[in-house]
């Protein structure tokens, strides 16, 4: 992950430093590091990846933060667990993004 996220990252963006940081705090108290949450994730269906043109794979490129809070927050609101709906789920800021989640996971995204 670290050198993905130096050497090839999708986007350039500030989170990317994140993983970086949380390595190097943590090997000078010799403990573990995580990343939770993510501002990305990848849990496209296959179909998902397939684009007009079979040389073009469709990537997954969101603001998944957002979308998965919006929809965990949805599905406490109406006493339901996430990963038992099936919802469809719009981010409208900087950038507009609208998802499919199926079982607790984004399988689709614009």
């Amino acid at each position: 992950m670290l050198e993905e996220l130096r050497e090839r990252p999708r986007i350039e963006h500030a989170s990317n430093l994140g993983a970086q940081i949380a390595y190097e705090l943590a090997q000078k108290v010799n403990i573990p590091s995580f990343i939770v949450d993510p501002i990305a994730v990848d849990e496209l269906e296959p179909i998902a990846r397939i684009s007009g043109m079979p040389e073009i794979e469709r990537i997954s490129l969101s603001h998944a933060l957002s979308l998965k809070a919006a929809a965990k927050r949805a599905a406490q609101e109406i006493g339901e667990s996430y990963q038992e709906l099936n919802l469809i789920v719009v981010h409208l800021g900087g950038g507009i993004s609208v998802s499919a989640h199926c079982g607790g996971k984004m399988i689709d995204v614009n």
